[in-house]
């Protein structure tokens, strides 16, 4: 539980919709003079950290290495087009950036904060020791800033049925079966079994612009080993 939370935004520039190869960031406009600072806003605010078992996550990864393997090397290319680092084209993001859009649209409900005033960010890496965590937070300076709703929901007797009602969320779609059976989804197809009716979220939450999510990994709805057992978790003597 992070009770105190320190983040600064800085703006270093934008894209455009269509940007150019050569120079796809658009560089802020300082004026005429070089300048070594960018425009920038200090804010507070609570979240919950969540750290996965790194031995658990390479067991889960090693049983889904033939189901998904392949449609992560086809979109690869595009996701380092996006600008992105290679480890988001790979199993253990996939769960990560998912379970982090599942516990956020949870959130809303059970925190009293709005989907959009939560943010995400997703520590993935399969390099050295490795890196397996999310970060769900929020850091604004009006009503929706610090109010104690977050962090609270990181307390044992909470954080138990958080994890729950959110796969239990996911586990269903309005949408389905069309849903859960299309492979290829979101921009340029970096999505599978999701859309807005159950893992999207707001692009103000989202650091990865509703791409690189697949709720098969969370629970069983298709061809993917999920990394959850949902019945386990809906027994009352299941760990």
């Amino acid at each position: 539980m992070v009770r105190r939370l320190r983040e600064v935004r800085a703006l270093l520039g934008f894209r455009r919709l269509s940007p150019s190869t050569e120079n796809p960031l658009v560089p802020v406009d300082l004026g005429k003079r070089s300048a070594k600072w960018y425009p920038g806003v200090e804010a507070w605010g609570e979240g919950i950290f969540i750290q996965f078992s790194e031995t658990e996550m390479r067991d889960w990864e090693s049983r889904v290495k033939d189901s998904l393997l392949p449609r992560l090397k086809r979109i690869a290319p595009r996701i380092e087009a996006m600008g992105w680092d290679e480890s988001v084209a790979t199993p253990r993001f996939l769960l990560l950036h998912s379970i982090a859009h599942a516990i956020v649209r949870r959130l809303s409900f059970d925190a009293g904060y709005s989907a959009s005033s939560i943010k995400e960010r997703v520590y993935s890496s399969t390099e050295g020791q490795g890196m397996c965590g999310v970060l769900l937070y929020t850091a604004d300076g009006d009503s929706e800033g610090s109010l104690g709703g977050l962090v609270r929901m990181g307390e044992p007797e909470r954080f138990g049925n958080l994890i729950q009602s959110a796969l239990q969320d996911v586990a269903w779609c309005s949408a389905d079966p069309v849903c859960r059976e299309t492979t290829s989804t979101g921009i340029d197809g970096l999505n599978a079994a999701s859309c807005h009716a159950c893992i999207l979220v707001s692009e103000t939450s989202c650091s990865y612009n509703n791409c690189a999510l697949d709720r098969r990994t969370l629970v069983g709805i298709g061809d993917v080993s999920p990394f959850f057992d949902l019945a386990a978790l809906s027994n009352p003597g299941a760990r």
